[in-house]
């Protein structure tokens, strides 16, 4: 049985596939590594060099083919068929350093982990890297708290199989932010996370993917969809103030940024009606009054439709 296997969901990324895949190859850890690609519908030449890779690593790689319905239902159908003792997940357009899943693994067995975060680089077309810290800056340590409000990308992270297996986890299909709606509610099936404090996973900035779309996509609304997933599974726990910050963060802020862009007032004003829905008293939230003067400003012209004082702001300030 493999240490970890590692899922990668794959549509449409012949150029940028074999980088991530020998990444993958050339893991210090490799030889107890599991590399489990689920082809999502690709109509390129990704399942080409999927195939390559099977060929060359057959003891390493294993390969599915299946109808495109996003990246959700890929991945479960790779968590389907892990064998290893830990899951991670890496997206077929990044890569990571060769030491990453051993130093993960390492530190799980180390302190009987059932999730391991790292830390993530962000790397631009141009060929420039910006370190990501995996904690908004206003918090001060990380516990299994504020791991709900770090990255909720599933790929800085190793996770106990046995997590999503006993507790039938499993990603929401065919909606945008699938690992949104699911990743930050980890902590209500353990307590037992830990993260070390090196930057190890490389995530690829490309101008067409989901998170840069440099034209209006309908699905961006989709945010709302995996909030509410994620709020049926923790409106009942201990993370409530975890959870509201989380909706002011992606509708006020984060998703607001975007709408703005392409003057989609209408879709501001649903986000702002299913926070105040949500959580009408937001403003109490502990991690909220802990934010920069500017954020709040932020938040509050948004609530007031005040979208041209938000565009000069934006502009003054040069906010990204």
């Amino acid at each position: 049985m493999p240490k970890i296997s590692v899922i990668v969901p794959v549509y449409n990324v012949q150029e940028y596939l074999r980088e991530c895949l020998d990444s993958l190859i050339n893991q210090t850890i490799k030889d107890d590594l599991e590399v489990i690609v689920v082809n999502d519908g690709s109509t390129d030449n990704s399942q080409k060099v999927i195939d390559e890779y099977v060929k060359k690593y057959p003891k390493t790689f294993k390969s599915y083919i299946k109808e495109n319905n996003g990246q959700g239902s890929a991945r479960n159908l790779g968590i389907k068929n892990a064998t290893g003792d830990y899951i991670g997940f890496v997206d077929s357009d990044d890569f990571i350093k060769s030491n990453m899943y051993e130093l993960l693994y390492n530190e799980a067995l180390k302190n009987n982990l059932d999730i391991v975060v790292c830390d993530i680089v962000w790397m631009y077309e141009d060929g420039r890297f910006e370190s990501r810290e995996t904690l908004p800056r206003f918090l001060d340590s990380f516990n299994y708290y504020t791991y709900i409000l770090s990255n909720p990308g599933p790929v800085n992270k190793i996770y106990k199989r046995d997590l999503w297996v006993e507790n039938k986890i499993k990603f929401p299909e065919d909606i945008f932010y699938e690992d949104f709606a699911i990743i930050p509610s980890m902590p209500k099936y353990t307590k037992k996370i830990g993260y070390i404090n090196k930057e190890l996973y490389i995530y690829r900035q490309r101008e067409n993917s989901t998170m840069q779309k440099t034209s209006y996509n309908k699905k961006l609304l989709d945010i709302i969809k995996a909030c509410d997933y994620l709020y049926d599974d923790l409106k009942n726990t201990e993370f409530l103030n975890e959870l509201e910050y989380l909706y002011i963060f992606q509708l006020l802020y984060f998703f607001s940024f975007k709408f703005l862009k392409f003057n989609k007032y209408k879709d501001i004003e649903k986000c702002v009606k299913e926070l105040n829905l949500k959580f009408p008293e937001w403003k109490k939230n502990m991690y909220y009054k802990r934010k920069p003067f500017l954020f709040k400003v932020f938040c509050n012209l948004i609530c007031k439709k005040q979208y041209w004082a938000i565009k000069l702001l934006i502009k003054i300030r040069n906010i990204k």
